[in-house]
Formats: C-alpha cells, structure tokens, sequence
C-alpha cells in the first residue's frame, strides 16, 4: 500500500507525541515547517489554525499543511490523543486538509501504540516500519473521511482542485454544488476547520510547489497556472505559507 509514490522512503517523521489520560499541554503561535496530523482519541483539543477556532472530540482528526499558523490552548482535562509532526517529498500531494470528524476505528488507538513503539526503537528496520504504519494509517483515515465528510464539502473540493488556474468566487463554487453561498461557506468551515478562501489559497500554493518541483516552466507561468494574475501577491502568499519566496524554493532543490 504505496500511497505516497516511490519517494515514500523520503518521508521525515520530525517528532511524534501520543498521551493516554494526560493534561494536554498549551502549544504558542506559530508557522507550521511541516504537515501535522492529530487524532483526537479521548477527550477534546482547541486549535487555533490561522487565528480561526476549530474544536476537536473523541473521534476527530485534524490535518494542518506547512504554512498554517496554529497555536493550541492547554487542557486541563484528561486527554488521550496523538499527534505526527511529517515531512514529505515537494512532490507529494496530500489531499487533506482541515478537520475531519468520525474518522478514528476501533484498531485506530492499538497502531498508533504500535507506531510510537516503532518510532522510538533503534531497529535497523525502524525506518521502514514506521513508514509502512503511517501508510496504512494515513489510508485509513482517506478513505474514512470520504465516507464522513459531507457530500457538498467533498464536491466543492473537487471543483476548486479541478478548477484551481481559474477565477474561483463562492457563488461559482455554491451554484456548482447547488447552494446558496451563505451555507456552503457555514458548512465547509464546519467541515473543514478552514474558510472556503483559506483553502483555495492553499491548494494554489500547493499546487504551485509541485510545479516548482517538476520545473519545464518559468515563475510567472506557474503563478499564472495556479490562479494568480498578480505576481507580486502571488510571491507573498507562497513565502507567507512556506516561509520563503517561490525563487528561494526552487533554489532549493537544485
């Protein structure tokens, strides 16, 4: 089960955290380097993800891309939850983003004991056994969250990715998936944890580092492909979510 493509050995697991009946400690602001992927097992969690609130409970998962600001109040209460700080090769697509609620199995808590036995272990194939857990993890949860996740939410995602280098308003999406735009925006946010907008921008800053990472085209026609009219706001938006500007990039993986 290679979800992740043959740079799967690629992965970088940063840090990984997993409390049973713990007081779940206060997180300060700040810019996520990396993707984050909390399952809330037990208990509740608060997030804040680019200064917007979004609560988790027993049951739900959050994904956070490289780029969102996120800051987390402390828990006094008794919490059982983990948590996987990941890097993964530019050229991996991570479909999800936001909250997803419902999405943990009756086995989900057992793998991930597993993985943290795996994750502090200094086998000679901890590697690869880390990477293998996390895949069949990662599976389960995609494959979860289009069960749960509400069919309008899942049909205006498919419609901004597969319209992404087009001029996107909610009223176009709404009309695409038949509702008023005042709804379909309450209900993604619900969805999602994050604004239709938010998550627009995202995927064209995701979508933009991909091409960066494939080459073949220059800066501009790349901005340009991705939705942005405007280079100079299509700079500040890569280096606001990355942390640098799309010429500091591509730099970098020469």
């Amino acid at each position: 089960m290679a979800i992740f493509g043959q740079n799967r050995q690629n992965i970088e697991f940063v840090y990984y955290s997993c409390w049973h009946e713990r007081c779940a400690p206060g997180i300060n602001r700040h810019i996520l380097p990396y993707h984050e992927i909390t399952y809330c097992l037990a208990g509740h969690l608060e997030y804040y993800v680019n200064d917007e609130l979004t609560k988790l409970g027993a049951g739900d998962v959050i994904v956070l891309h490289p780029g969102d600001e996120r800051r987390r109040d402390p828990i006094l209460d008794p919490t059982d939850y983990a948590s996987f700080n990941v890097i993964f090769p530019p050229e991996t697509e991570i479909p999800l983003h936001g909250k997803y609620s419902g999405c943990i199995e009756n086995d989900t808590p057992w793998l991930l004991d597993k993985f943290g036995e795996e994750f502090l272990s200094d086998t000679s194939y901890r590697t690869e056994c880390c990477i293998g857990l996390f895949e069949f993890i990662y599976a389960r949860l995609l494959d979860r969250s289009l069960v749960r996740e509400h069919p309008a939410v899942r049909a205006a995602r498919l419609y901004i990715v597969s319209h992404i280098s087009q001029p996107l308003t909610l009223e176009t999406i709404a009309g695409a998936v038949f509702l008023e735009p005042h709804y379909l925006c309450a209900l993604f946010k619900k969805e999602t944890g994050m604004t239709v907008f938010t998550y627009i921008t995202k995927q064209r800053i995701s979508q933009a580092e991909r091409m960066i990472h494939t080459g073949g085209r220059t800066l501009a026609e790349i901005a340009e492909s991705c939705g942005f009219n405007d280079y100079s706001y299509f700079s500040s938006t890569f280096r606001k979510i990355t942390g640098q500007p799309p010429t500091g990039y591509r730099d970098s993986l020469k």
